[in-house]
């Protein structure tokens, strides 16, 4: 189960709060979601701060989620927020984000739970091959094959090798567990179901111009000393003008003819260098907010040209339109292979909701409990990026 099909099965299990109020609006979300019942299998921790009852842990069917450990895996995503955004909009992406999180974190917890319970034997033997080869392949690609750099990289981070490690293994175990269960479970779509999907993306597509995009990314924050997480003005500026040469000659390169991928993996520090910086379809709706500078430069590419350098709010960008299809029409036919697989995916996650709703049942949360646990991972979110800073 890739954290995107979870994230779609979590949007409305839990209300995502605003940063101006509490968590009440958890108990209002239709079914299903986290419910009181009979039983009492969730508790809390409890500590006091400042007159306020704050929840420092909850734990759901004898498993402990701490507060601090809510934002661990996202701390990168946390502190590239924090340098561009300004306090009032960094305090609400906090509170929104964290209403987000606590709700992934349930339904990972009672999905691991389940996947422990159920799973064959020979597929948890399986695991420590996946996270040994998961993990060669990140330092291998990304840190020159010396795991110790990759772990001074965590460090910066506030995690450990372990902590990879372990979310490493929930994955596995949660994907394992919903590829024997789930997908087995999604029958072949009908006809007229197909028609019916075909029917709701079709005027978007006939509308629609598509381009496929390839990219150099090269950010500021590379040229930061490593560790340095609260930049000056003055070594931002450096940072900047660093990766300002590095586009140049990444920019050079290419009107010398050198391979757009070739050019990438050489400069670029993307999460897709590795691939030649090749990204594939892209729209609007598929890039992070980041990426919308250079996803306005691929509107005005051809097939094969590559822009201009693009400015964007903390990296300088290339891009290149690999493919451009004009927007005509697609038939049925030709798009029965998509349909097919938005019918699955859609089938998949409903299955997936009404698993989540059917492994809650058992779960106690109380609303005001979940309100108290947001505000210490809120709080604790908070701490982590200011002490980042100094």
């Amino acid at each position: 189960m890739t954290r995107l099909l979870l994230f779609t099965a979590t949007a409305g299990l839990l209300a995502t709060p605003s940063c101006s109020g509490p968590m009440a609006s958890y108990d209002s979300v239709a079914t299903p979601k986290i419910k009181k019942s009979h039983t009492a299998s969730a508790a809390a921790s409890s500590n006091t701060h400042d007159g306020q009852g704050t929840v420092e842990q909850i734990t759901v069917k004898g498993e402990t989620l701490k507060a601090a450990d809510v934002w661990r895996q996202d701390r990168r995503e946390l502190l590239e927020r924090a340098t561009v955004a300004t306090p009032a909009e960094f305090s609400r992406f906090v509170a929104e984000r964290s209403g987000t999180l606590i709700a992934e974190k349930v339904n990972e917890m009672l999905l691991y739970q389940e996947a422990s319970r159920r799973l064959v034997p020979e597929v948890a033997e399986n695991v420590d091959r996946f996270l040994t080869a998961e993990i060669r392949k990140v330092v291998t690609e990304k840190f020159d094959g010396i795991q110790r750099r990759y772990e001074k990289h965590l460090e910066t981070e506030g995690r450990t090798l372990d902590d990879v490690r372990e979310a490493l293994r929930r994955q596995y175990m949660i994907e394992a567990y919903l590829t024997s269960d789930i997908r087995p479970k999604v029958g072949e779509p009908t006809r007229v179901r197909l028609w019916e999907e075909y029917e709701a993306v079709v005027e978007a597509r006939r509308r629609a111009v598509r381009r496929s995009m390839s990219l150099i990314d090269v950010r500021f924050a590379e040229f930061l000393a490593e560790g340095n997480l609260a930049p000056t003005r003055d070594e931002l500026n450096a940072a900047r003008k660093k990766a300002g040469a590095q586009i140049e000659a990444a920019r050079s390169a290419q009107l010398g003819g050198t391979v757009f991928a070739e050019t990438a993996r050489r400069y670029s520090h993307g999460l897709h260098a590795a691939e030649g910086g090749a990204w594939g379809w892209v729209d609007a709706q598929s890039v992070r907010e980041r990426f919308i500078p250079a996803l306005q430069a691929l509107e005005g590419l051809q097939s094969g040209e590559v822009s201009e350098i693009v400015t964007g709010p903390d990296a300088f960008f290339l891009v290149r339109c690999d493919q451009f299809e004009s927007g005509e029409t697609p038939d049925f036919q030709s798009l029965q292979p998509e349909l097919i697989e938005r019918y699955a995916e859609s089938q998949e996650n409903r299955l997936l909701v009404e698993l989540l709703g059917a492994l809650q049942e058992d779960v106690r949360l109380e609303p005001v409990l979940l309100d108290r646990f947001h505000s210490a991972v809120v709080a604790d979110a908070l701490t982590f990026a200011e002490r980042s800073r100094h």
